[in-house]
């Protein structure tokens, strides 16, 4: 809730109502990008925590205690000191972050993170309700120093009754877990193309809503009641629904579902950019792109099943960092370019985004499977009909390539008369040469069965003669695999 209130929602309404240039507000947003190095220090959050208070839960608690030190401050006549503060809060809050997500990871099985997201997704909007709606409020009638009390009891209050379980010491430790994530298959595809994309967007048009608002001619209470209570309820409708639909639809699907629908919802916020914020219609636009802002549910649900469950809070905070990163930068750049641009010109390149995100998925997902991790697994059902080189190393296919080029070639009708009968049988005599199908497939055994002479037909004992290509074998019945199913067969005419 207080990261909200701090980087994009509460404190920078506050500040541009009070005459902050959006120039200045676009900088303020971008120096609460040091708390996204969070993922440098993730690692040491996993590895220490005071087992009194609970491991994650003693991180925690030292965080919201910190939020207190803004009270005394005035938000704008001691500007310089809130944002050297706020600086130190987003460090604070950043480990804060690890924690809770190294806690919801740990609490949930592969099978509930689809739901179980949705359903953080909700509390995420619910603390939203109470930072920018109930802060903002109590801000426009008391002042600031009753709103950041309740602001500093409202985050604190969840965690004095919480008991955290017993900690599992993490194998690896270290940032050098953070590369080994990457080299993990299908991760740097993920996180370095695939969750950009889809954040980008977002970052885009979120940022310039409650500025637009405000030139628009709305006033705090009004995008306090409307924005951050009305939108913030209906998102928790559409968190909670989008668990159960990313569960049953897949990862892809529900990304593409949640991408395309924000294309058709969030171009009805050019009217509010060129100042035509009428209440009713600007209202369902507000609470229709808080519905679609689910299609985060999908994209977390996806980070935290490719994280590993001896680093849970490093690993899914070094993927949904990326995320949140290109979202806080793409927001504060169209902050800052709003005011030499304008409203509708960075609006139109964030549905731009919009649209490239939807587009990498439709590129770059597997099509295969319910999630990305069980497209990429091998050992998964879900894998089969996939790609054989997708989320393998160029290395490994290099090293496995004579390999499938023997099984390519062994598969062919024309060639397994060449290269011998299918792996899983025996020479006819001691010494016999083992043939490459049998030497490539590496089937585990040659037991039972025949094996005919790589480079000559079976010849008939009485004759000598050898049958004709499509012959049958005299004393084996065509497609026999053993001996049991064999027996005498005169061949047929003109064959010998």
């Amino acid at each position: 809730m207080a990261p909200g209130f701090l980087g994009l929602g509460g404190l920078t309404t506050i500040l541009y109502q009070q005459g902050v240039s959006l120039e200045q507000l676009g900088a303020f947003q971008a120096l609460t990008i040091l708390g996204l190095a969070k993922f440098l220090w993730a690692p040491l959050v996993d590895r220490y925590g005071a087992r009194r208070f609970g491991h994650y839960r003693s991180w925690l608690l030292v965080t919201q205690v910190a939020v207190a030190a803004l009270i005394p401050l005035d938000p704008v006549g001691d500007l310089g000191s809130v944002t050297v503060l706020v600086l130190v809060l987003w460090v604070l809050m950043g480990t804060q972050d690890v924690a809770t997500d190294a806690l919801f990871i740990r609490l949930l099985d592969e099978s509930g993170r689809g739901v179980a997201n949705g359903i953080q997704t909700a509390a995420g909007f619910l603390g939203t309700i109470l930072r920018s709606g109930a802060v903002l409020l109590v801000y426009d009638r008391i002042g600031w120093t009753a709103a950041l009390l309740i602001l500093a009891v409202a985050t604190a209050l969840p965690m004095l009754r919480f008991r955290e379980p017993a900690p599992v010491r993490p194998e690896r430790n270290g940032f050098a877990t953070l590369a080994d994530l990457l080299r993990q298959p299908g991760v740097a595809r993920w996180a370095l193309v695939l969750l950009p994309m889809l954040w980008a967007g977002i970052g885009g048009y979120f940022t310039l809503l409650n500025p637009m608002l405000l030139d628009a001619g709305w006033s705090l209470s009004q995008i306090g009641v409307v924005v951050t209570v009305f939108g913030s309820l209906v998102a928790i409708a559409g968190g909670l629904a989008a668990g159960p639909i990313t569960a049953r639809l897949g990862q892809r699907r529900s990304l593409l579902v949640f991408g395309i629908a924000q294309l058709v919802v969030v171009p009805g916020l050019f009217a509010v950019a060129y100042g035509h914020a009428e209440p009713l219609f600007t209202t369902i636009v507000i609470c229709l792109v808080h519905l679609i802002y689910a299609a985060t549910t999908a994209a977390s649900t996806v980070s935290m099943d490719l994280g590993r469950p001896d680093s849970a809070g490093s690993d899914y905070t070094a993927l949904s960092t990326v995320g949140t990163a290109v979202s806080f930068g793409v927001g504060a750049a169209s902050t800052a370019l709003a005011g030499t641009f304008g409203y509708p010109l960075l609006l139109a390149a964030a549905v731009g985004l919009l649209a490239a995100g939807v587009l990498a998925t439709l590129l770059f997902f597997p099509k295969s499977g319910p999630s990305l991790r069980s497209s990429l697994d091998t050992s998964s059902p879900a894998a089969a009909g996939r790609p054989p080189w997708l989320g393998r190393s160029p290395a490994e296919l290099l090293r496995d390539f004579p390999q499938a080029l023997g099984l390519a070639l062994a598969a062919k009708p024309g060639i397994q008369g060449l290269l011998g009968r299918r792996a899983g049988q025996v020479p006819e005599t001691a010494g016999a040469v083992e043939p490459p199908a049998a030497r490539i497939r590496g089937s585990g055994g040659h037991q039972g069965g025949e094996q005919r002479s790589l480079d000559r037909p079976e010849q008939d004992a009485a004759t000598g003669e050898r049958p004709r290509r499509g012959c049958p074998v005299p004393g084996r019945v065509p497609g026999a695999r053993s001996a049991g199913r064999s027996g005498p067969r005169r061949g047929a005419r003109g064959c010998w």
